[in-house]
């Protein structure tokens, strides 16, 4: 265990560990390591971004979710394992998606979230009764952690008997969805 630096060190002995930590420095063996985070919707070497965003990078903060939630988060799974259960379920069913069905829908957004607007207001256009959850608010979040929600925008469509007929994630797939629906009915 190194020694820490304190404040009651002369500038000989500040002078001699910087020396120590100079040659230890020399010793160290290694390569260099590529990291990769997501950065707008994708994953990207950090060492190819711009100035200004590996600045935002050095601001990021990793976090946790309190024990309830990751509970919760680990029993639903991954976004894409949701995805493929939600699919699984429908193509399953073999029944095609009935837009007579969806009596309501919850949407799940954040204020800062840039995918969320269109997808606001394409719900309006549709015209199902439906509540909003702001996930920023204590309230959506907690809500948002039992109904394995993991990214916003997301909208789950609801049967008149409350059950999730349908969930998605933004835009395009609404619109793929519904098209191809009102298309064939």
């Amino acid at each position: 265990m190194k020694e820490k630096p304190d404040s009651t060190m002369t500038i000989e002995q500040i002078d001699r560990e910087i020396e120590r930590l100079n040659r230890e420095v020399k010793d160290v063996r290694g390569r260099q390591t590529e990291v990769y985070t997501r950065i707008v919707g994708y994953y990207r070497s950090v060492k190819n971004w711009n100035r200004g965003k590996r600045e935002e990078y050095n601001h990021r903060r990793t976090f946790e979710l309190p024990g309830e939630y990751a509970e919760k988060a680990q029993l639903a799974g991954t976004k894409d394992e949701i995805r493929r259960r939600i699919d699984g379920d429908q193509k399953q069913s073999g029944e095609a998606l009935d837009l007579n069905n969806i009596a309501s829908y919850q949407y799940f957004f954040r204020t800062t979230c840039p995918n969320c607007p269109p997808v606001r207001t394409y719900l309006a256009e549709l015209g199902f009764p439906g509540s909003e959850i702001n996930v920023d608010m204590d309230e959506g979040f907690e809500l948002a952690g039992e109904l394995a929600v993991c990214a916003t925008p997301t909208v789950i469509f609801r049967d008149s008997a409350g059950n999730e007929v349908l969930r998605s994630a933004n835009l395009q797939e609404l619109l793929r969805t519904f098209n191809k629906e009102r298309a064939a009915g």
